[in-house]
């Protein structure tokens, strides 16, 4: 959210979003607190289920830490089995219990119906990993698809050849500790369409993970407040910041975007790019 505010260079629209946010948070705490306590509920066994399902949320957040060190496959794995215990321990462990309430039984099908969700997802992940390894084979990986630049001086020498070349340019700003950049890669630049027309034009990478000076001086350069950014220079080196990328991005949305400016250019120039 702060880094499409930054983007936006509206004063204005920061201090609407974060006043809107602000209130959003702060409305419903004033509410309770108006009401002295009536309208919060009563202590009981529901404060178990509370302590044991955010239990089960710390075991996702340890899914979701470790997302951008192991394989989507992985991820997937994973959440299906905590889904699946999930289910056992809701439902499954109460099975022997009396049903001597309506609450039991709902837990009971509820642990069930979770169990199945569970089962669905892994057996999904499992037929559908054929397919994953079949694209990733498509897909070389962002080392292959882009030439590395490690400073502004590279970057420019870069745009310069380039536009001898008559070729548009894509920068992509990444990290080794972005997790947004590791989808783009696995969800966006494995399309074919998209991997062939980045074999027509100039593509650039810029890694920012040590956040050294150069790393600082590019995105200072452009303004970039983090990865994944992405920006597309027309032929001249100049940036078209009308077509900038923030956050992950749609393969589509990208294709239409570099055919569009390739297009243009072409027309402009009165040649085939």
């Amino acid at each position: 959210t702060l880094m499409v505010i930054g983007e936006s260079g509206s004063v204005f629209r920061g201090i609407f979003a974060l006043s809107s946010l602000s209130l959003g948070l702060g409305i419903p705490l004033i509410l309770i607190g108006v009401s002295a306590g009536k309208w919060l509920p009563k202590t009981g066994d529901w404060l178990n289920t509370v302590k044991e399902v955010f239990g089960f949320i710390m075991f996702g957040l340890a899914i979701w830490v470790v997302n951008p060190f192991v394989s989507f496959e992985t991820i997937n794995i994973l959440w299906s089995i905590l889904i699946i215990f999930a289910g056992i321990y809701f439902g499954g462990i109460r099975i022997y219990q009396r049903f001597a309430t309506n609450i039991e039984r709902r837990k009971i099908y509820s642990g069930f119906v979770i169990i199945l969700i569970g089962c669905a997802m892994l057996i999904n992940q499992l037929v559908g990993m054929e397919k994953e390894n079949a694209n990733q084979e498509i897909f070389a990986d962002s080392q292959s698809l882009f030439t590395p630049v490690i400073s502004v001086e590279d970057l420019d020498q870069n745009l310069i050849i380039a536009a001898k070349d008559s070729r548009i340019t894509l920068l992509y700003f990444t990290a080794d500790w972005c997790v947004s950049c590791r989808q783009l890669e696995r969800e966006t630049f494995t399309n074919a369409a998209l991997i062939s027309l980045f074999a027509e034009i100039n593509t650039v990478k810029a890694d920012v993970s040590l956040n050294n000076e150069k790393d600082i001086a590019l995105m200072s350069k452009y303004g970039i407040f983090g990865p994944p950014t992405m920006l597309i220079f027309n032929v001249s080196g100049e940036e078209q910041k009308s077509f900038r990328k923030i956050g992950v991005t749609k393969a589509e949305e990208l294709l239409h975007d570099l055919n569009r400016l390739k297009d243009n250019q072409a027309r402009v120039l009165g040649v085939s790019l």
